[in-house]
């Protein structure tokens, strides 16, 4: 083997010890950030100040199941409905800090409708090809009409694009 040779593949070697160890890193990286917020989630979860809540879940006009919730206002009968929707590769524990303050509201006392998009949190999954926006604002038609058909409403939600 000629010099030259020698020294390609000694780099050659060096360069993908690199590439293996930066990969390592970021996978433990990645593994470490997603257990932070799996104990973040579970801690907040478990906070008393957390608002009594009936889960229920609603069918889809294409039969996919959307897991949702509903929390009845602390302080009387509800004025108004807010659905609150999350964003992409999230879930309704997005909402975690607006649900207890709204539940807490007095004038006017909100209701609040939650629930995890097709194929998010507890909701069914879904055909990749039914994952569509289209279908996504199909899906929170289906979830007032059967959770706040009547309600004065108002939905906010978490963008899904930067």
């Amino acid at each position: 083997m000629r010099r030259g040779q020698v020294w390609g593949a000694a780099a050659g070697a060096v360069g993908a010890a690199v590439t293996g160890v930066a990969v390592g890193f970021a996978a433990r990286r990645h593994s470490q950030i997603a257990a932070e917020r799996r104990r973040l989630a579970t801690q907040l979860a478990e906070e008393p100040d957390e608002p009594e809540s009936e889960a229920s879940s609603v069918g889809a006009d294409d039969g996919v199941r959307i897991a949702a919730e509903e929390i009845e206002p602390r302080t009387g009968p509800a004025a108004l409905t807010v659905v609150l929707v999350h964003g992409f590769a999230l879930d309704r524990r997005t909402w975690h800090f607006q649900r207890t303050a709204l539940a807490q509201l007095a004038d006017p006392p909100v209701r609040l409708v939650l629930y995890d998009q097709r194929s998010h949190g507890r909701s069914e999954r879904a055909p990749r090809e039914s994952c569509t926006i289209e279908q996504l604002g199909r899906d929170l038609d289906a979830v007032i009409r059967a959770l706040a058909p009547e309600a004065r409403s108002y939905w906010s939600g978490t963008r899904w694009a930067a």
